[in-house]
């Protein structure tokens, strides 16, 4: 049985390995003489994108699930000192994962859309889809400055927390104040 912490290596292992084969087969497509030959290898590396965008889809989508498990055990278990800075990076990464889905799709509708001669859709929808094809890189590099903003912010509160002291019995612990209230 896989390990659950060994999963996304080997995911990592199929997509390389998927990728390489994706290489040999359109360089088949671009040496080959026979026609059918041709045919057949370019259907092999159209099926092996898409099982690539799905293992990545895949991946990132568990992720954001441990994510999610992450920051409900976070809330539950509020004695942990060190969650706070984990818990902002853990909401960002779920912020991220979703613009970066609305990005991929806006991009493939983008694409389907400038397929064919004669346009499908609306000139107010091709462009709303081109503006929003062009704008969600930009919001994910904002969601991603506001992680590190955030984490500077919560890293200079820790630091300027005063620092206590807790005796209980033989063991005594030093940690911030401010992570201890919350």
């Amino acid at each position: 049985m896989l390990e659950r912490k060994y999963v996304l290596y080997y995911a990592l292992i199929i997509y390389g390995l998927l990728q390489f084969a994706g290489i040999v087969f359109q360089t088949m497509y671009f040496c080959v003489i026979d026609i059918n030959l041709a045919s057949l290898a370019l259907t092999v590396v159209a099926d092996l994108e898409y099982a690539g965008e799905v293992l990545a889809f895949l991946v990132e989508l568990a992720v954001v699930v441990n994510y999610i498990v992450f920051l409900r055990q976070a809330r539950a278990d509020s004695a942990r000192q060190d969650t706070d800075r984990l818990a902002l990076v853990a909401r960002y990464g779920i912020a991220s994962f979703c613009c970066f889905q609305l990005y991929l799709f806006a991009t493939v509708g983008f694409c389907y859309v400038n397929a064919g001669v004669e346009p499908i859709v609306s000139v107010g929808f091709y462009t709303a889809l081109y503006c929003l094809q062009q704008l969600f890189p930009i919001a994910y590099i904002q969601i991603q400055l506001g992680m590190k903003w955030s984490i500077s912010i919560a890293r200079e509160k820790v630091r300027d927390a005063p620092t206590v002291i807790i005796m209980s019995g033989a063991k005594t612990s030093l940690g911030k104040l401010s992570s201890m209230q919350s």
